[in-house]
């Protein structure tokens, strides 16, 4: 089973106030694959590092640690420079937010 069909680990306890303000961070999540695109287009690895960076430091905090593994792995990969590596991650985070969206993942409060 690929890393993309498997189920998403399961959601941490979130706080009230991490609850509440869901689905604004999913929405942000989902502009930042534009914005990685965008950046690889141009080699802005310090834009995607940035990024990456970001989403390692805030998963948890909304009961993601799957996308904080992911923001992580982008980071890392921005710093090397891993255009290949980076392309493989975002479609990771993609098919991620592709199945809290369809109601196969773990974005219930």
């Amino acid at each position: 089973m690929s890393t993309d069909d498997r189920a998403p680990e399961p959601v941490r306890k979130r706080s009230a106030a991490a609850a509440a303000l869901l689905p604004r961070f999913l929405e942000h999540r989902r502009g930042d694959i534009a914005t990685i695109r965008a950046a690889l287009a141009t080699g802005d690895f310090e834009t995607i590092r940035r990024l990456g960076h970001n989403m390692a430091g805030n998963g948890v905090s909304y009961g993601f640690p799957e996308m904080s593994a992911m923001g992580e792995r982008l980071e890392a990969e921005a710093n090397a420079g891993n255009e290949s590596a980076v392309r493989e991650e975002l479609s990771t985070l993609e098919a991620f937010l592709a199945r809290i969206n369809t109601g196969r993942g773990t974005a219930a409060p």
